[in-house]
């Protein structure tokens, strides 16, 4: 097992490389997610054809190894409740919330802010932040287990 982990890293990591290459070819940056800020032209790299399939191999890849390394009954949690992600979302979406703390800056706001600019209560943009947290924390098995007998 260890040995296709290490496989699907190399794999991961190939893809990577792959989309650096080209980038530098067409001077170019990839879009990074810890600056929100990058531009139309920077998105437009995702439409390069070596990009797009390097890409591609990346992400499948990556899926794979995350569900290679994860306990099966997390990976059925995750499944069973990916509809609360949506919800959550478009709640964020509609309700300019993502834009509100993306105004904010790196420092972020508060929720009581959040909730005078957007006219939400604030308990429940208080929920959103804790099912985002929640959703992406990492559970071990034997709490996970002690939590399903309860």
């Amino acid at each position: 097992m260890a040995s296709t982990l290490i496989d699907l890293c190399n794999l991961i990591s190939a893809s990577v490389g792959a989309v650096d290459a080209r980038c530098r070819t067409l001077s170019r940056t990839y879009p990074d997610l810890n600056n929100p800020a990058h531009s139309k032209e920077s998105e437009s790299l995702l439409q390069d054809h070596e990009i797009g399939r390097a890409t591609a191999v990346a992400v499948a890849t990556a899926s794979q190894l995350i569900a290679s390394m994860k306990y099966p009954a997390r990976s059925l949690i995750d499944t069973s409740l990916g509809f609360l992600l949506s919800a959550a979302l478009r709640v964020v979406a509609e309700s300019s919330t993502a834009e509100i703390i993306r105004e904010a800056g790196p420092q972020g706001c508060h929720i009581g802010d959040i909730a005078r600019k957007n006219r939400m209560d604030p308990i429940k943009i208080a929920r959103l932040r804790t099912f985002r947290t929640w959703s992406s924390t990492k559970i071990p098995r034997t709490q996970m287990m002690n939590s399903a007998r309860r």
